[in-house]
């Protein structure tokens, strides 16, 4: 299954990059011309990062595609917990690097119920009980917050 990032959050994104690179000529102070070139210029970055990156899913992995090119993977065997930041993000750990999966991924719900569906047998995954809630993903977990059956 891929996992791509939404039109509408990209062009939210681009448009604010739009506004601090116009407002700040009408303003016509240097100091803030320049510190807004510099935080568009990182947005601009960040956006076209999302712009290029799916997210693959299978039985036995996570793969991170930029364009065509495999960037990460993370083996589900080797995931040692999933917890949701902000109500809203992703945040997955295999042990070596963290992977934060933002809300302006289409059908995160989605993703979170796979990740969980295939990590069902993966006893030393730690789940955070919110998942649950936000996400609307149905396990059951035991007193130290793992996966039962």
């Amino acid at each position: 299954m891929v996992f791509k990032y939404s039109k509408k959050a990209i062009n939210k994104q681009y448009f604010f990059i739009v506004l601090l690179l116009i407002l700040p000529v009408v303003i016509q102070d240097y100091l803030v011309i320049l510190f807004s070139a510099i935080v568009a210029v990182i947005l601009t970055k960040d956006v076209i990062k999302i712009r290029i990156e799916t997210i693959h899913i299978d039985k036995n992995s996570i793969k991170i595609y930029h364009s065509s090119n495999m960037v990460r993977e993370i083996l589900f065997t080797d995931l040692e917990y999933i917890v949701v930041k902000g109500k809203k993000w992703l945040v997955l750990h295999d042990g070596k690097k963290k992977l934060t999966i933002t809300d302006q991924l289409e059908d995160l719900h989605i993703l979170a119920k796979k990740i969980i569906d295939y990590n069902r047998k993966n006893k030393k995954l730690f789940v955070d009980p919110t998942i649950t809630e936000v996400f609307q993903v149905r396990v059951k977990l035991n007193s130290e917050n793992h996966i039962i059956g």
